[in-house]
């Protein structure tokens, strides 16, 4: 509810740069708590209204993080190509600008959207590399969870040894 609020003030406010970037920010933050259908339906025009202040200000950060979180919104809604799609623009962003931070969602984003199609070969690619990503970021949880999938992926390949050794460090996480 506090994000709700934070949203409405937000818009509320005389347009700035300034009132543009916190109801950005508002925008990504009640997303990352969606719960229900509704929610995610919410976050889905939010998010969008989100992209256009970013483009306009421009704020390719904050940009790359909307994108993620409209890729997300896809993903959860079992859209996994438009997933990849708002992804993949994020990732480029992010590895414009050389914020691995930024980088990381989208990263992860495209491998697990990747499995939902199936496409096990990229899955265990982007996953590793995500992977690694966590690992370098201090995100031990995101790091045993992205082996583990990453794992999963590679057993699906026929790639045995590399499945028990990344789901063996992802338990070990």
């Amino acid at each position: 509810s506090y994000y709700e609020q934070a949203l409405v003030t937000a818009r509320a406010l005389p347009l700035t740069q300034e009132t543009q970037r916190a109801e950005i920010d508002a925008a990504v933050k009640l997303a990352t708590v969606a719960a229900t259908r509704q929610d995610i339906e919410r976050d889905q025009g939010n998010l969008e209204r989100a992209r256009a202040l970013s483009e306009g200000l421009p704020d390719q950060p904050r940009l790359a993080q909307v994108l993620y979180w409209l890729g997300r919104v896809q993903y959860v809604l079992g859209n996994p190509h438009a997933a990849i799609a708002y992804a993949e623009q994020g990732l480029d962003i992010a590895e414009r600008l050389g914020d691995e931070a930024l980088a990381a969602p989208p990263m992860n984003l495209i491998g697990r959207a990747s499995y939902q199609q199936g496409d096990f070969r990229k899955t265990a690619q982007m996953l590793r590399r995500s992977a690694e990503q966590m690992r370098q970021l201090g995100n031990k949880s995101d790091e045993a969870t992205t082996l583990a999938a990453a794992g999963l992926a590679c057993a699906m390949i026929g790639e045995a040894e590399a499945a028990h050794a990344l789901g063996d460090e992802g338990v070990r996480l």
